[in-house]
């Protein structure tokens, strides 16, 4: 079975984007122009290998290897996994050419890839949620203008919720945004988390 994370040069990538594509390693999810595409184990699997190997060609023998651990299955597996893999990248511009086929080889992954490590997401985490207790503060003053201000930072805050894929964070910013002063009880408890 793959690992959820992958190490290079001592830094883990949790996170790989592509093509208005994520493929988060961390929850195992693949989103496509912001919407979630679920996918199967073995086809998260499969195209998780080949964007860590893409620089090369990935032989069929080698992801049945790594991904079957040389278990008997079916001659259509590896394909199915690869034609649901595309069927999910479709919807965006040459998304279902970001995998290339090599007859009688194997599989290429052939897309621009920005890997994202857990260091920067957690330094990111970490400079969205001082922003957040920041717009906290703002909203306390009585001018007019800090409560623009800290409007702006919520918002901020809200983008990278977004893009973090944190749940917790998008509604503490939300209710901030909608004027409520204090957070709620599991969002601070979240926001306690991150700065211990």
């Amino acid at each position: 079975m793959l690992a959820p994370q992958v190490a290079h040069a001592e830094l883990t990538v949790v996170e790989y984007r592509f093509a208005g594509c994520e493929l988060n390693l961390m929850t195992r999810q693949l989103s496509v122009e912001g919407r979630l595409r679920p996918l199967e184990p073995k086809t998260f699997e499969v195209l998780a290998h080949l964007i860590a190997r893409r620089h090369r060609v990935v032989a069929r023998q080698e992801l049945h290897d790594a991904l079957w651990q040389g278990r008997a299955i079916c001659d259509g597996a590896l394909a199915q996994c690869i034609w649901t893999v595309r069927k999910a990248l479709g919807t965006v511009p040459g998304g279902k050419d970001l995998i290339k086929t090599l007859n009688g080889v194997g599989y290429r992954f052939v897309g621009e890839v920005v890997e994202v490590t857990a260091e920067e997401r957690d330094w990111r985490l970490a400079a969205t949620v001082a922003r957040l207790g920041l717009a906290r503060a703002l909203l306390r003053s009585p001018r007019a203008e800090d409560h623009a201000t800290a409007r702006a930072l919520t918002r901020q805050c809200q983008e990278d919720g977004e893009d973090l894929g944190l749940p917790w964070l998008l509604e503490a910013t939300g209710d901030l945004l909608n004027g409520a002063p204090r957070l709620p009880a599991e969002s601070s408890t979240q926001l306690r988390a991150v700065r211990a």
